[in-house]
């Protein structure tokens, strides 16, 4: 017959002294090494990041402005042509939440598979990996087509954007060279000009080195912007010739103001990649 009197000293529970009622012993489940990981407060992977050339607050917001705002909000007129005055300013709201919503949803799984894979730092297409690696059974062979999916989309963004505003560099040159010293250089040699700076630049990966360039650009981008805008707010149209609302042209509308808020997944790359090299992280 089990003893299941306490005597008072510390022992093993017996098997039948875990399924007496009344008994103080529980059966408790063993847990999962993701649970492990989250229960375990020993690991903080910010805290045990290892970031060779961490970026301060400061610079971090520079780079962060240069990754969300760029050249691409001169094409909002246009959006709110197609959408109307009154349906753009709602809709543009409701575009912003979304890709704000998104980001937010990308940063939280992101620390949540920290703590699940003791990692302290992951990329775009490594989150979207791991995440179903850890999902259900019936996703983890996916693991290896989310990552690659993200990779080629992010390599088609990378590479469409990068090549598109060389051509559009390259114009402008050819435009100022045009007028104020009567040259005609071809674009094509232009853009050959611009490939050495441009490989330069590309050959420092450090966003603690490239902060003094992201500061530049983004003085001569505000700049620009002021002096455009300037020009664009002299004798504008009466209210009464501009569409209030346009249903029709919605999609048009979105695709514009995706484009002009950070080339959507092209801000997401740059978001993880700029939290990774902060100091701290929160």
């Amino acid at each position: 017959m089990v003893n299941i009197a306490d005597s008072g000293s510390k022992h093993a529970p017996q098997e039948m002294e875990q399924f007496i009622p009344g008994t103080k012993h529980k059966i408790q489940p063993r847990k999962s090494d993701a649970e492990q990981a989250l229960a375990n407060n020993d690991f903080d992977p910010f805290a045990m990041r290892d970031n060779e050339h961490p970026t301060t607050d400061n610079e971090t917001l520079t780079h962060l402005l240069k990754a969300s705002l760029g050249t691409g909000i001169l094409g909002m007129p246009f959006a709110f042509g197609a959408s109307g005055l009154v349906m753009g300013i709602f809709a543009t709201i409701f575009t912003a939440f979304i890709c704000t919503h998104c980001s937010y949803v990308l940063v939280k799984c992101g620390h949540k598979l920290y703590y699940k894979t003791r990692r302290t730092k992951m990329t775009f297409a490594e989150i979207a990996e791991t995440a179903f690696q850890k999902g259900p059974k019936w996703s983890r062979g996916f693991a290896p087509i989310a990552k690659f999916s993200i990779l080629f989309g992010m390599f088609l963004t990378y590479f469409g954007t990068c090549s598109v505003y060389t051509v559009i560099v390259a114009k402008n040159f050819e435009q100022v060279l045009n007028h104020w010293f009567d040259t005609n250089i071809s674009s094509r040699l232009l853009i050959c000009i611009m490939l050495v700076p441009l490989i330069l630049i590309a050959w420092v990966p450090n966003l603690k080195y490239l902060a003094p360039v992201s500061m530049v650009a983004n003085v001569f981008m505000g700049l620009g912007l002021f002096i455009t805008f300037y020009y664009l707010v002299q004798d504008l149209p009466s209210l009464e010739t501009r569409k209030m609302v346009a249903i029709g042209t919605l999609p048009t509308f979105f695709s514009i103001t995706i484009f002009a808020g950070g080339e959507g997944s092209y801000r997401l790359g740059c978001l993880l990649y700029i939290r990774t090299a902060i100091l701290c992280v929160p």
